[in-house]
């Protein structure tokens, strides 16, 4: 079923499970400045290497279609960071023509790239335009200029704002937007006037995170910097976000994602709902069939590895179906669509509601979850202890 994925990268043929439309993500690891609280594969001071990092990527998109033999098409296409926004828009442009050529996309596809403000130009959103994006994410964080520096991020509120302006000018058929909340010295009051700015925007999607902190760094900084909520008073974020998002009609399709009606992030739904997807780049991670596998996270051992004709993945491991039933039941149940009991049972042989019955007793009881014959799915508070439901509900 489905053409094998090259053995030249993974050492051994892997065949798809499907013949599906796959996601496809490219990484661009290039920022002009990391922040303290990034934890994304990202490298700095190495803006010299774009150029031949770009013609890398292409030749290894390229290679790795021809490897398939015949065309894969994609469902969507994701370039994320890292900052793509940070390489000109002449050679994003190529880096789009060159995936899309490779892995032709299906009539209604969905390609985004990510864009840092700072990079928002008129320029650079007309070449992804005229490139075939329909789709960009903007990285806004939080229209509060005191937050933002804290943040150590380089744009202010203002520009924040432009940039979504000038998407919309380039005729970008979508636009998204990330937020954070739970930030040090963070008010409700202040998150709510964020929220506020945002909806005056009215992105068609719009992403809003709590600030998770990665290591013994991130802690001190925020620490220092004031501390962050936790618990009830995090979850105070959280409550304010659906409620004020809710009555400006967006969808709440997945924990820290909503959108207006048709501005789901197909690719990153596809992904939740455990699709087999691809990945290009430093440190990019795929799955095809039962194997999961990352790129090198360094740009110049993946160039060398371009250069001398050896495989640039990392490491690798094959999924048992235990893996991928855990995988799902965690990323499915995050969504609005929730878990679809009849694949639970189809696919792994788990019947969820006969095997954890008292849990999702409980779990309706409490106002956390719903449950019909063929659906599991969380309420708004379920959502926000997503995580936690999930590991009460896979098989002993």
């Amino acid at each position: 079923m489905g053409m094998a994925i090259d053995h030249h990268r993974l050492g051994s043929p892997v065949p798809f499970r499907t013949d599906e439309p796959t996601p496809v993500y490219v990484h661009v690891p290039f920022c002009a400045k990391r922040c303290w609280y990034c934890d994304f594969n990202v490298v700095t001071g190495l803006g010299r290497l774009t150029g031949e990092y770009l013609k890398a990527l292409i030749g290894d998109v390229a290679g790795f279609a021809k490897f398939l033999q015949s065309p894969r098409a994609s469902h969507s296409i994701y370039i994320g960071g890292g900052t793509p926004s940070i390489i000109s828009g002449a050679r994003l442009r190529a880096l789009l023509e060159a995936l899309t050529a490779a892995f032709p996309p299906v009539p209604d596809a969905e390609i985004t790239v990510e864009v840092n403000p700072t990079d928002a130009t008129p320029q650079l959103m007309r070449a992804l335009a005229d490139g075939g994006t329909n789709r960009v994410s903007i990285g806004v964080q939080t229209f509060d200029d005191t937050r933002l520096a804290e943040l150590d991020r380089l744009h202010d509120g203002d520009r924040a704002a432009e940039a979504v302006h000038l998407a919309r000018a380039a005729g970008l058929a979508s636009v998204s937007i990330d937020l954070l909340y739970g930030l040090p010295n963070q008010k409700p009051d202040h998150w709510e006037a964020d929220l506020v700015r945002a909806l005056a925007l009215r992105p068609d999607h719009i992403s809003a995170y709590a600030l998770t902190l990665y290591g013994a760094g991130a802690d001190a900084r925020a620490t220092t910097l004031g501390g962050t909520p936790a618990g009830d008073a995090l979850a105070g974020y959280y409550d304010l976000a659906v409620a004020r998002l809710a009555a400006a009609g967006y969808e709440h399709y997945e924990v820290s994602n909503w959108a207006l009606p048709g501005h789901r992030s197909r690719h990153n739904l596809a992904i939740w709902q455990g699709s087999e997807y691809l990945g290009f780049g430093c440190g990019a991670h795929a799955v095809v069939g039962r194997r999961r596998y990352s790129t090198l996270r360094m740009p110049a051992a993946y160039l060398e590895a371009r250069s001398s004709g050896t495989s640039v993945v990392e490491w690798q491991e094959d999924l048992t179906d235990a893996d991928r039933l855990a995988e799902l039941i965690a990323t499915a149940l995050r969504t609005a669509d929730g878990l679809d009991l009849e694949h639970l049972r189809g696919a792994f042989g788990y019947d969820l509601v006969a095997q954890r019955e008292a849990v999702c007793a409980s779990l309706q009881s409490s106002g956390y979850a719903r449950l019909t014959a063929d659906r599991l799915t969380l309420t708004d508070p379920g959502l926000f202890l997503a995580d936690g439901i999930a590991a009460e509900l896979l098989p002993e």
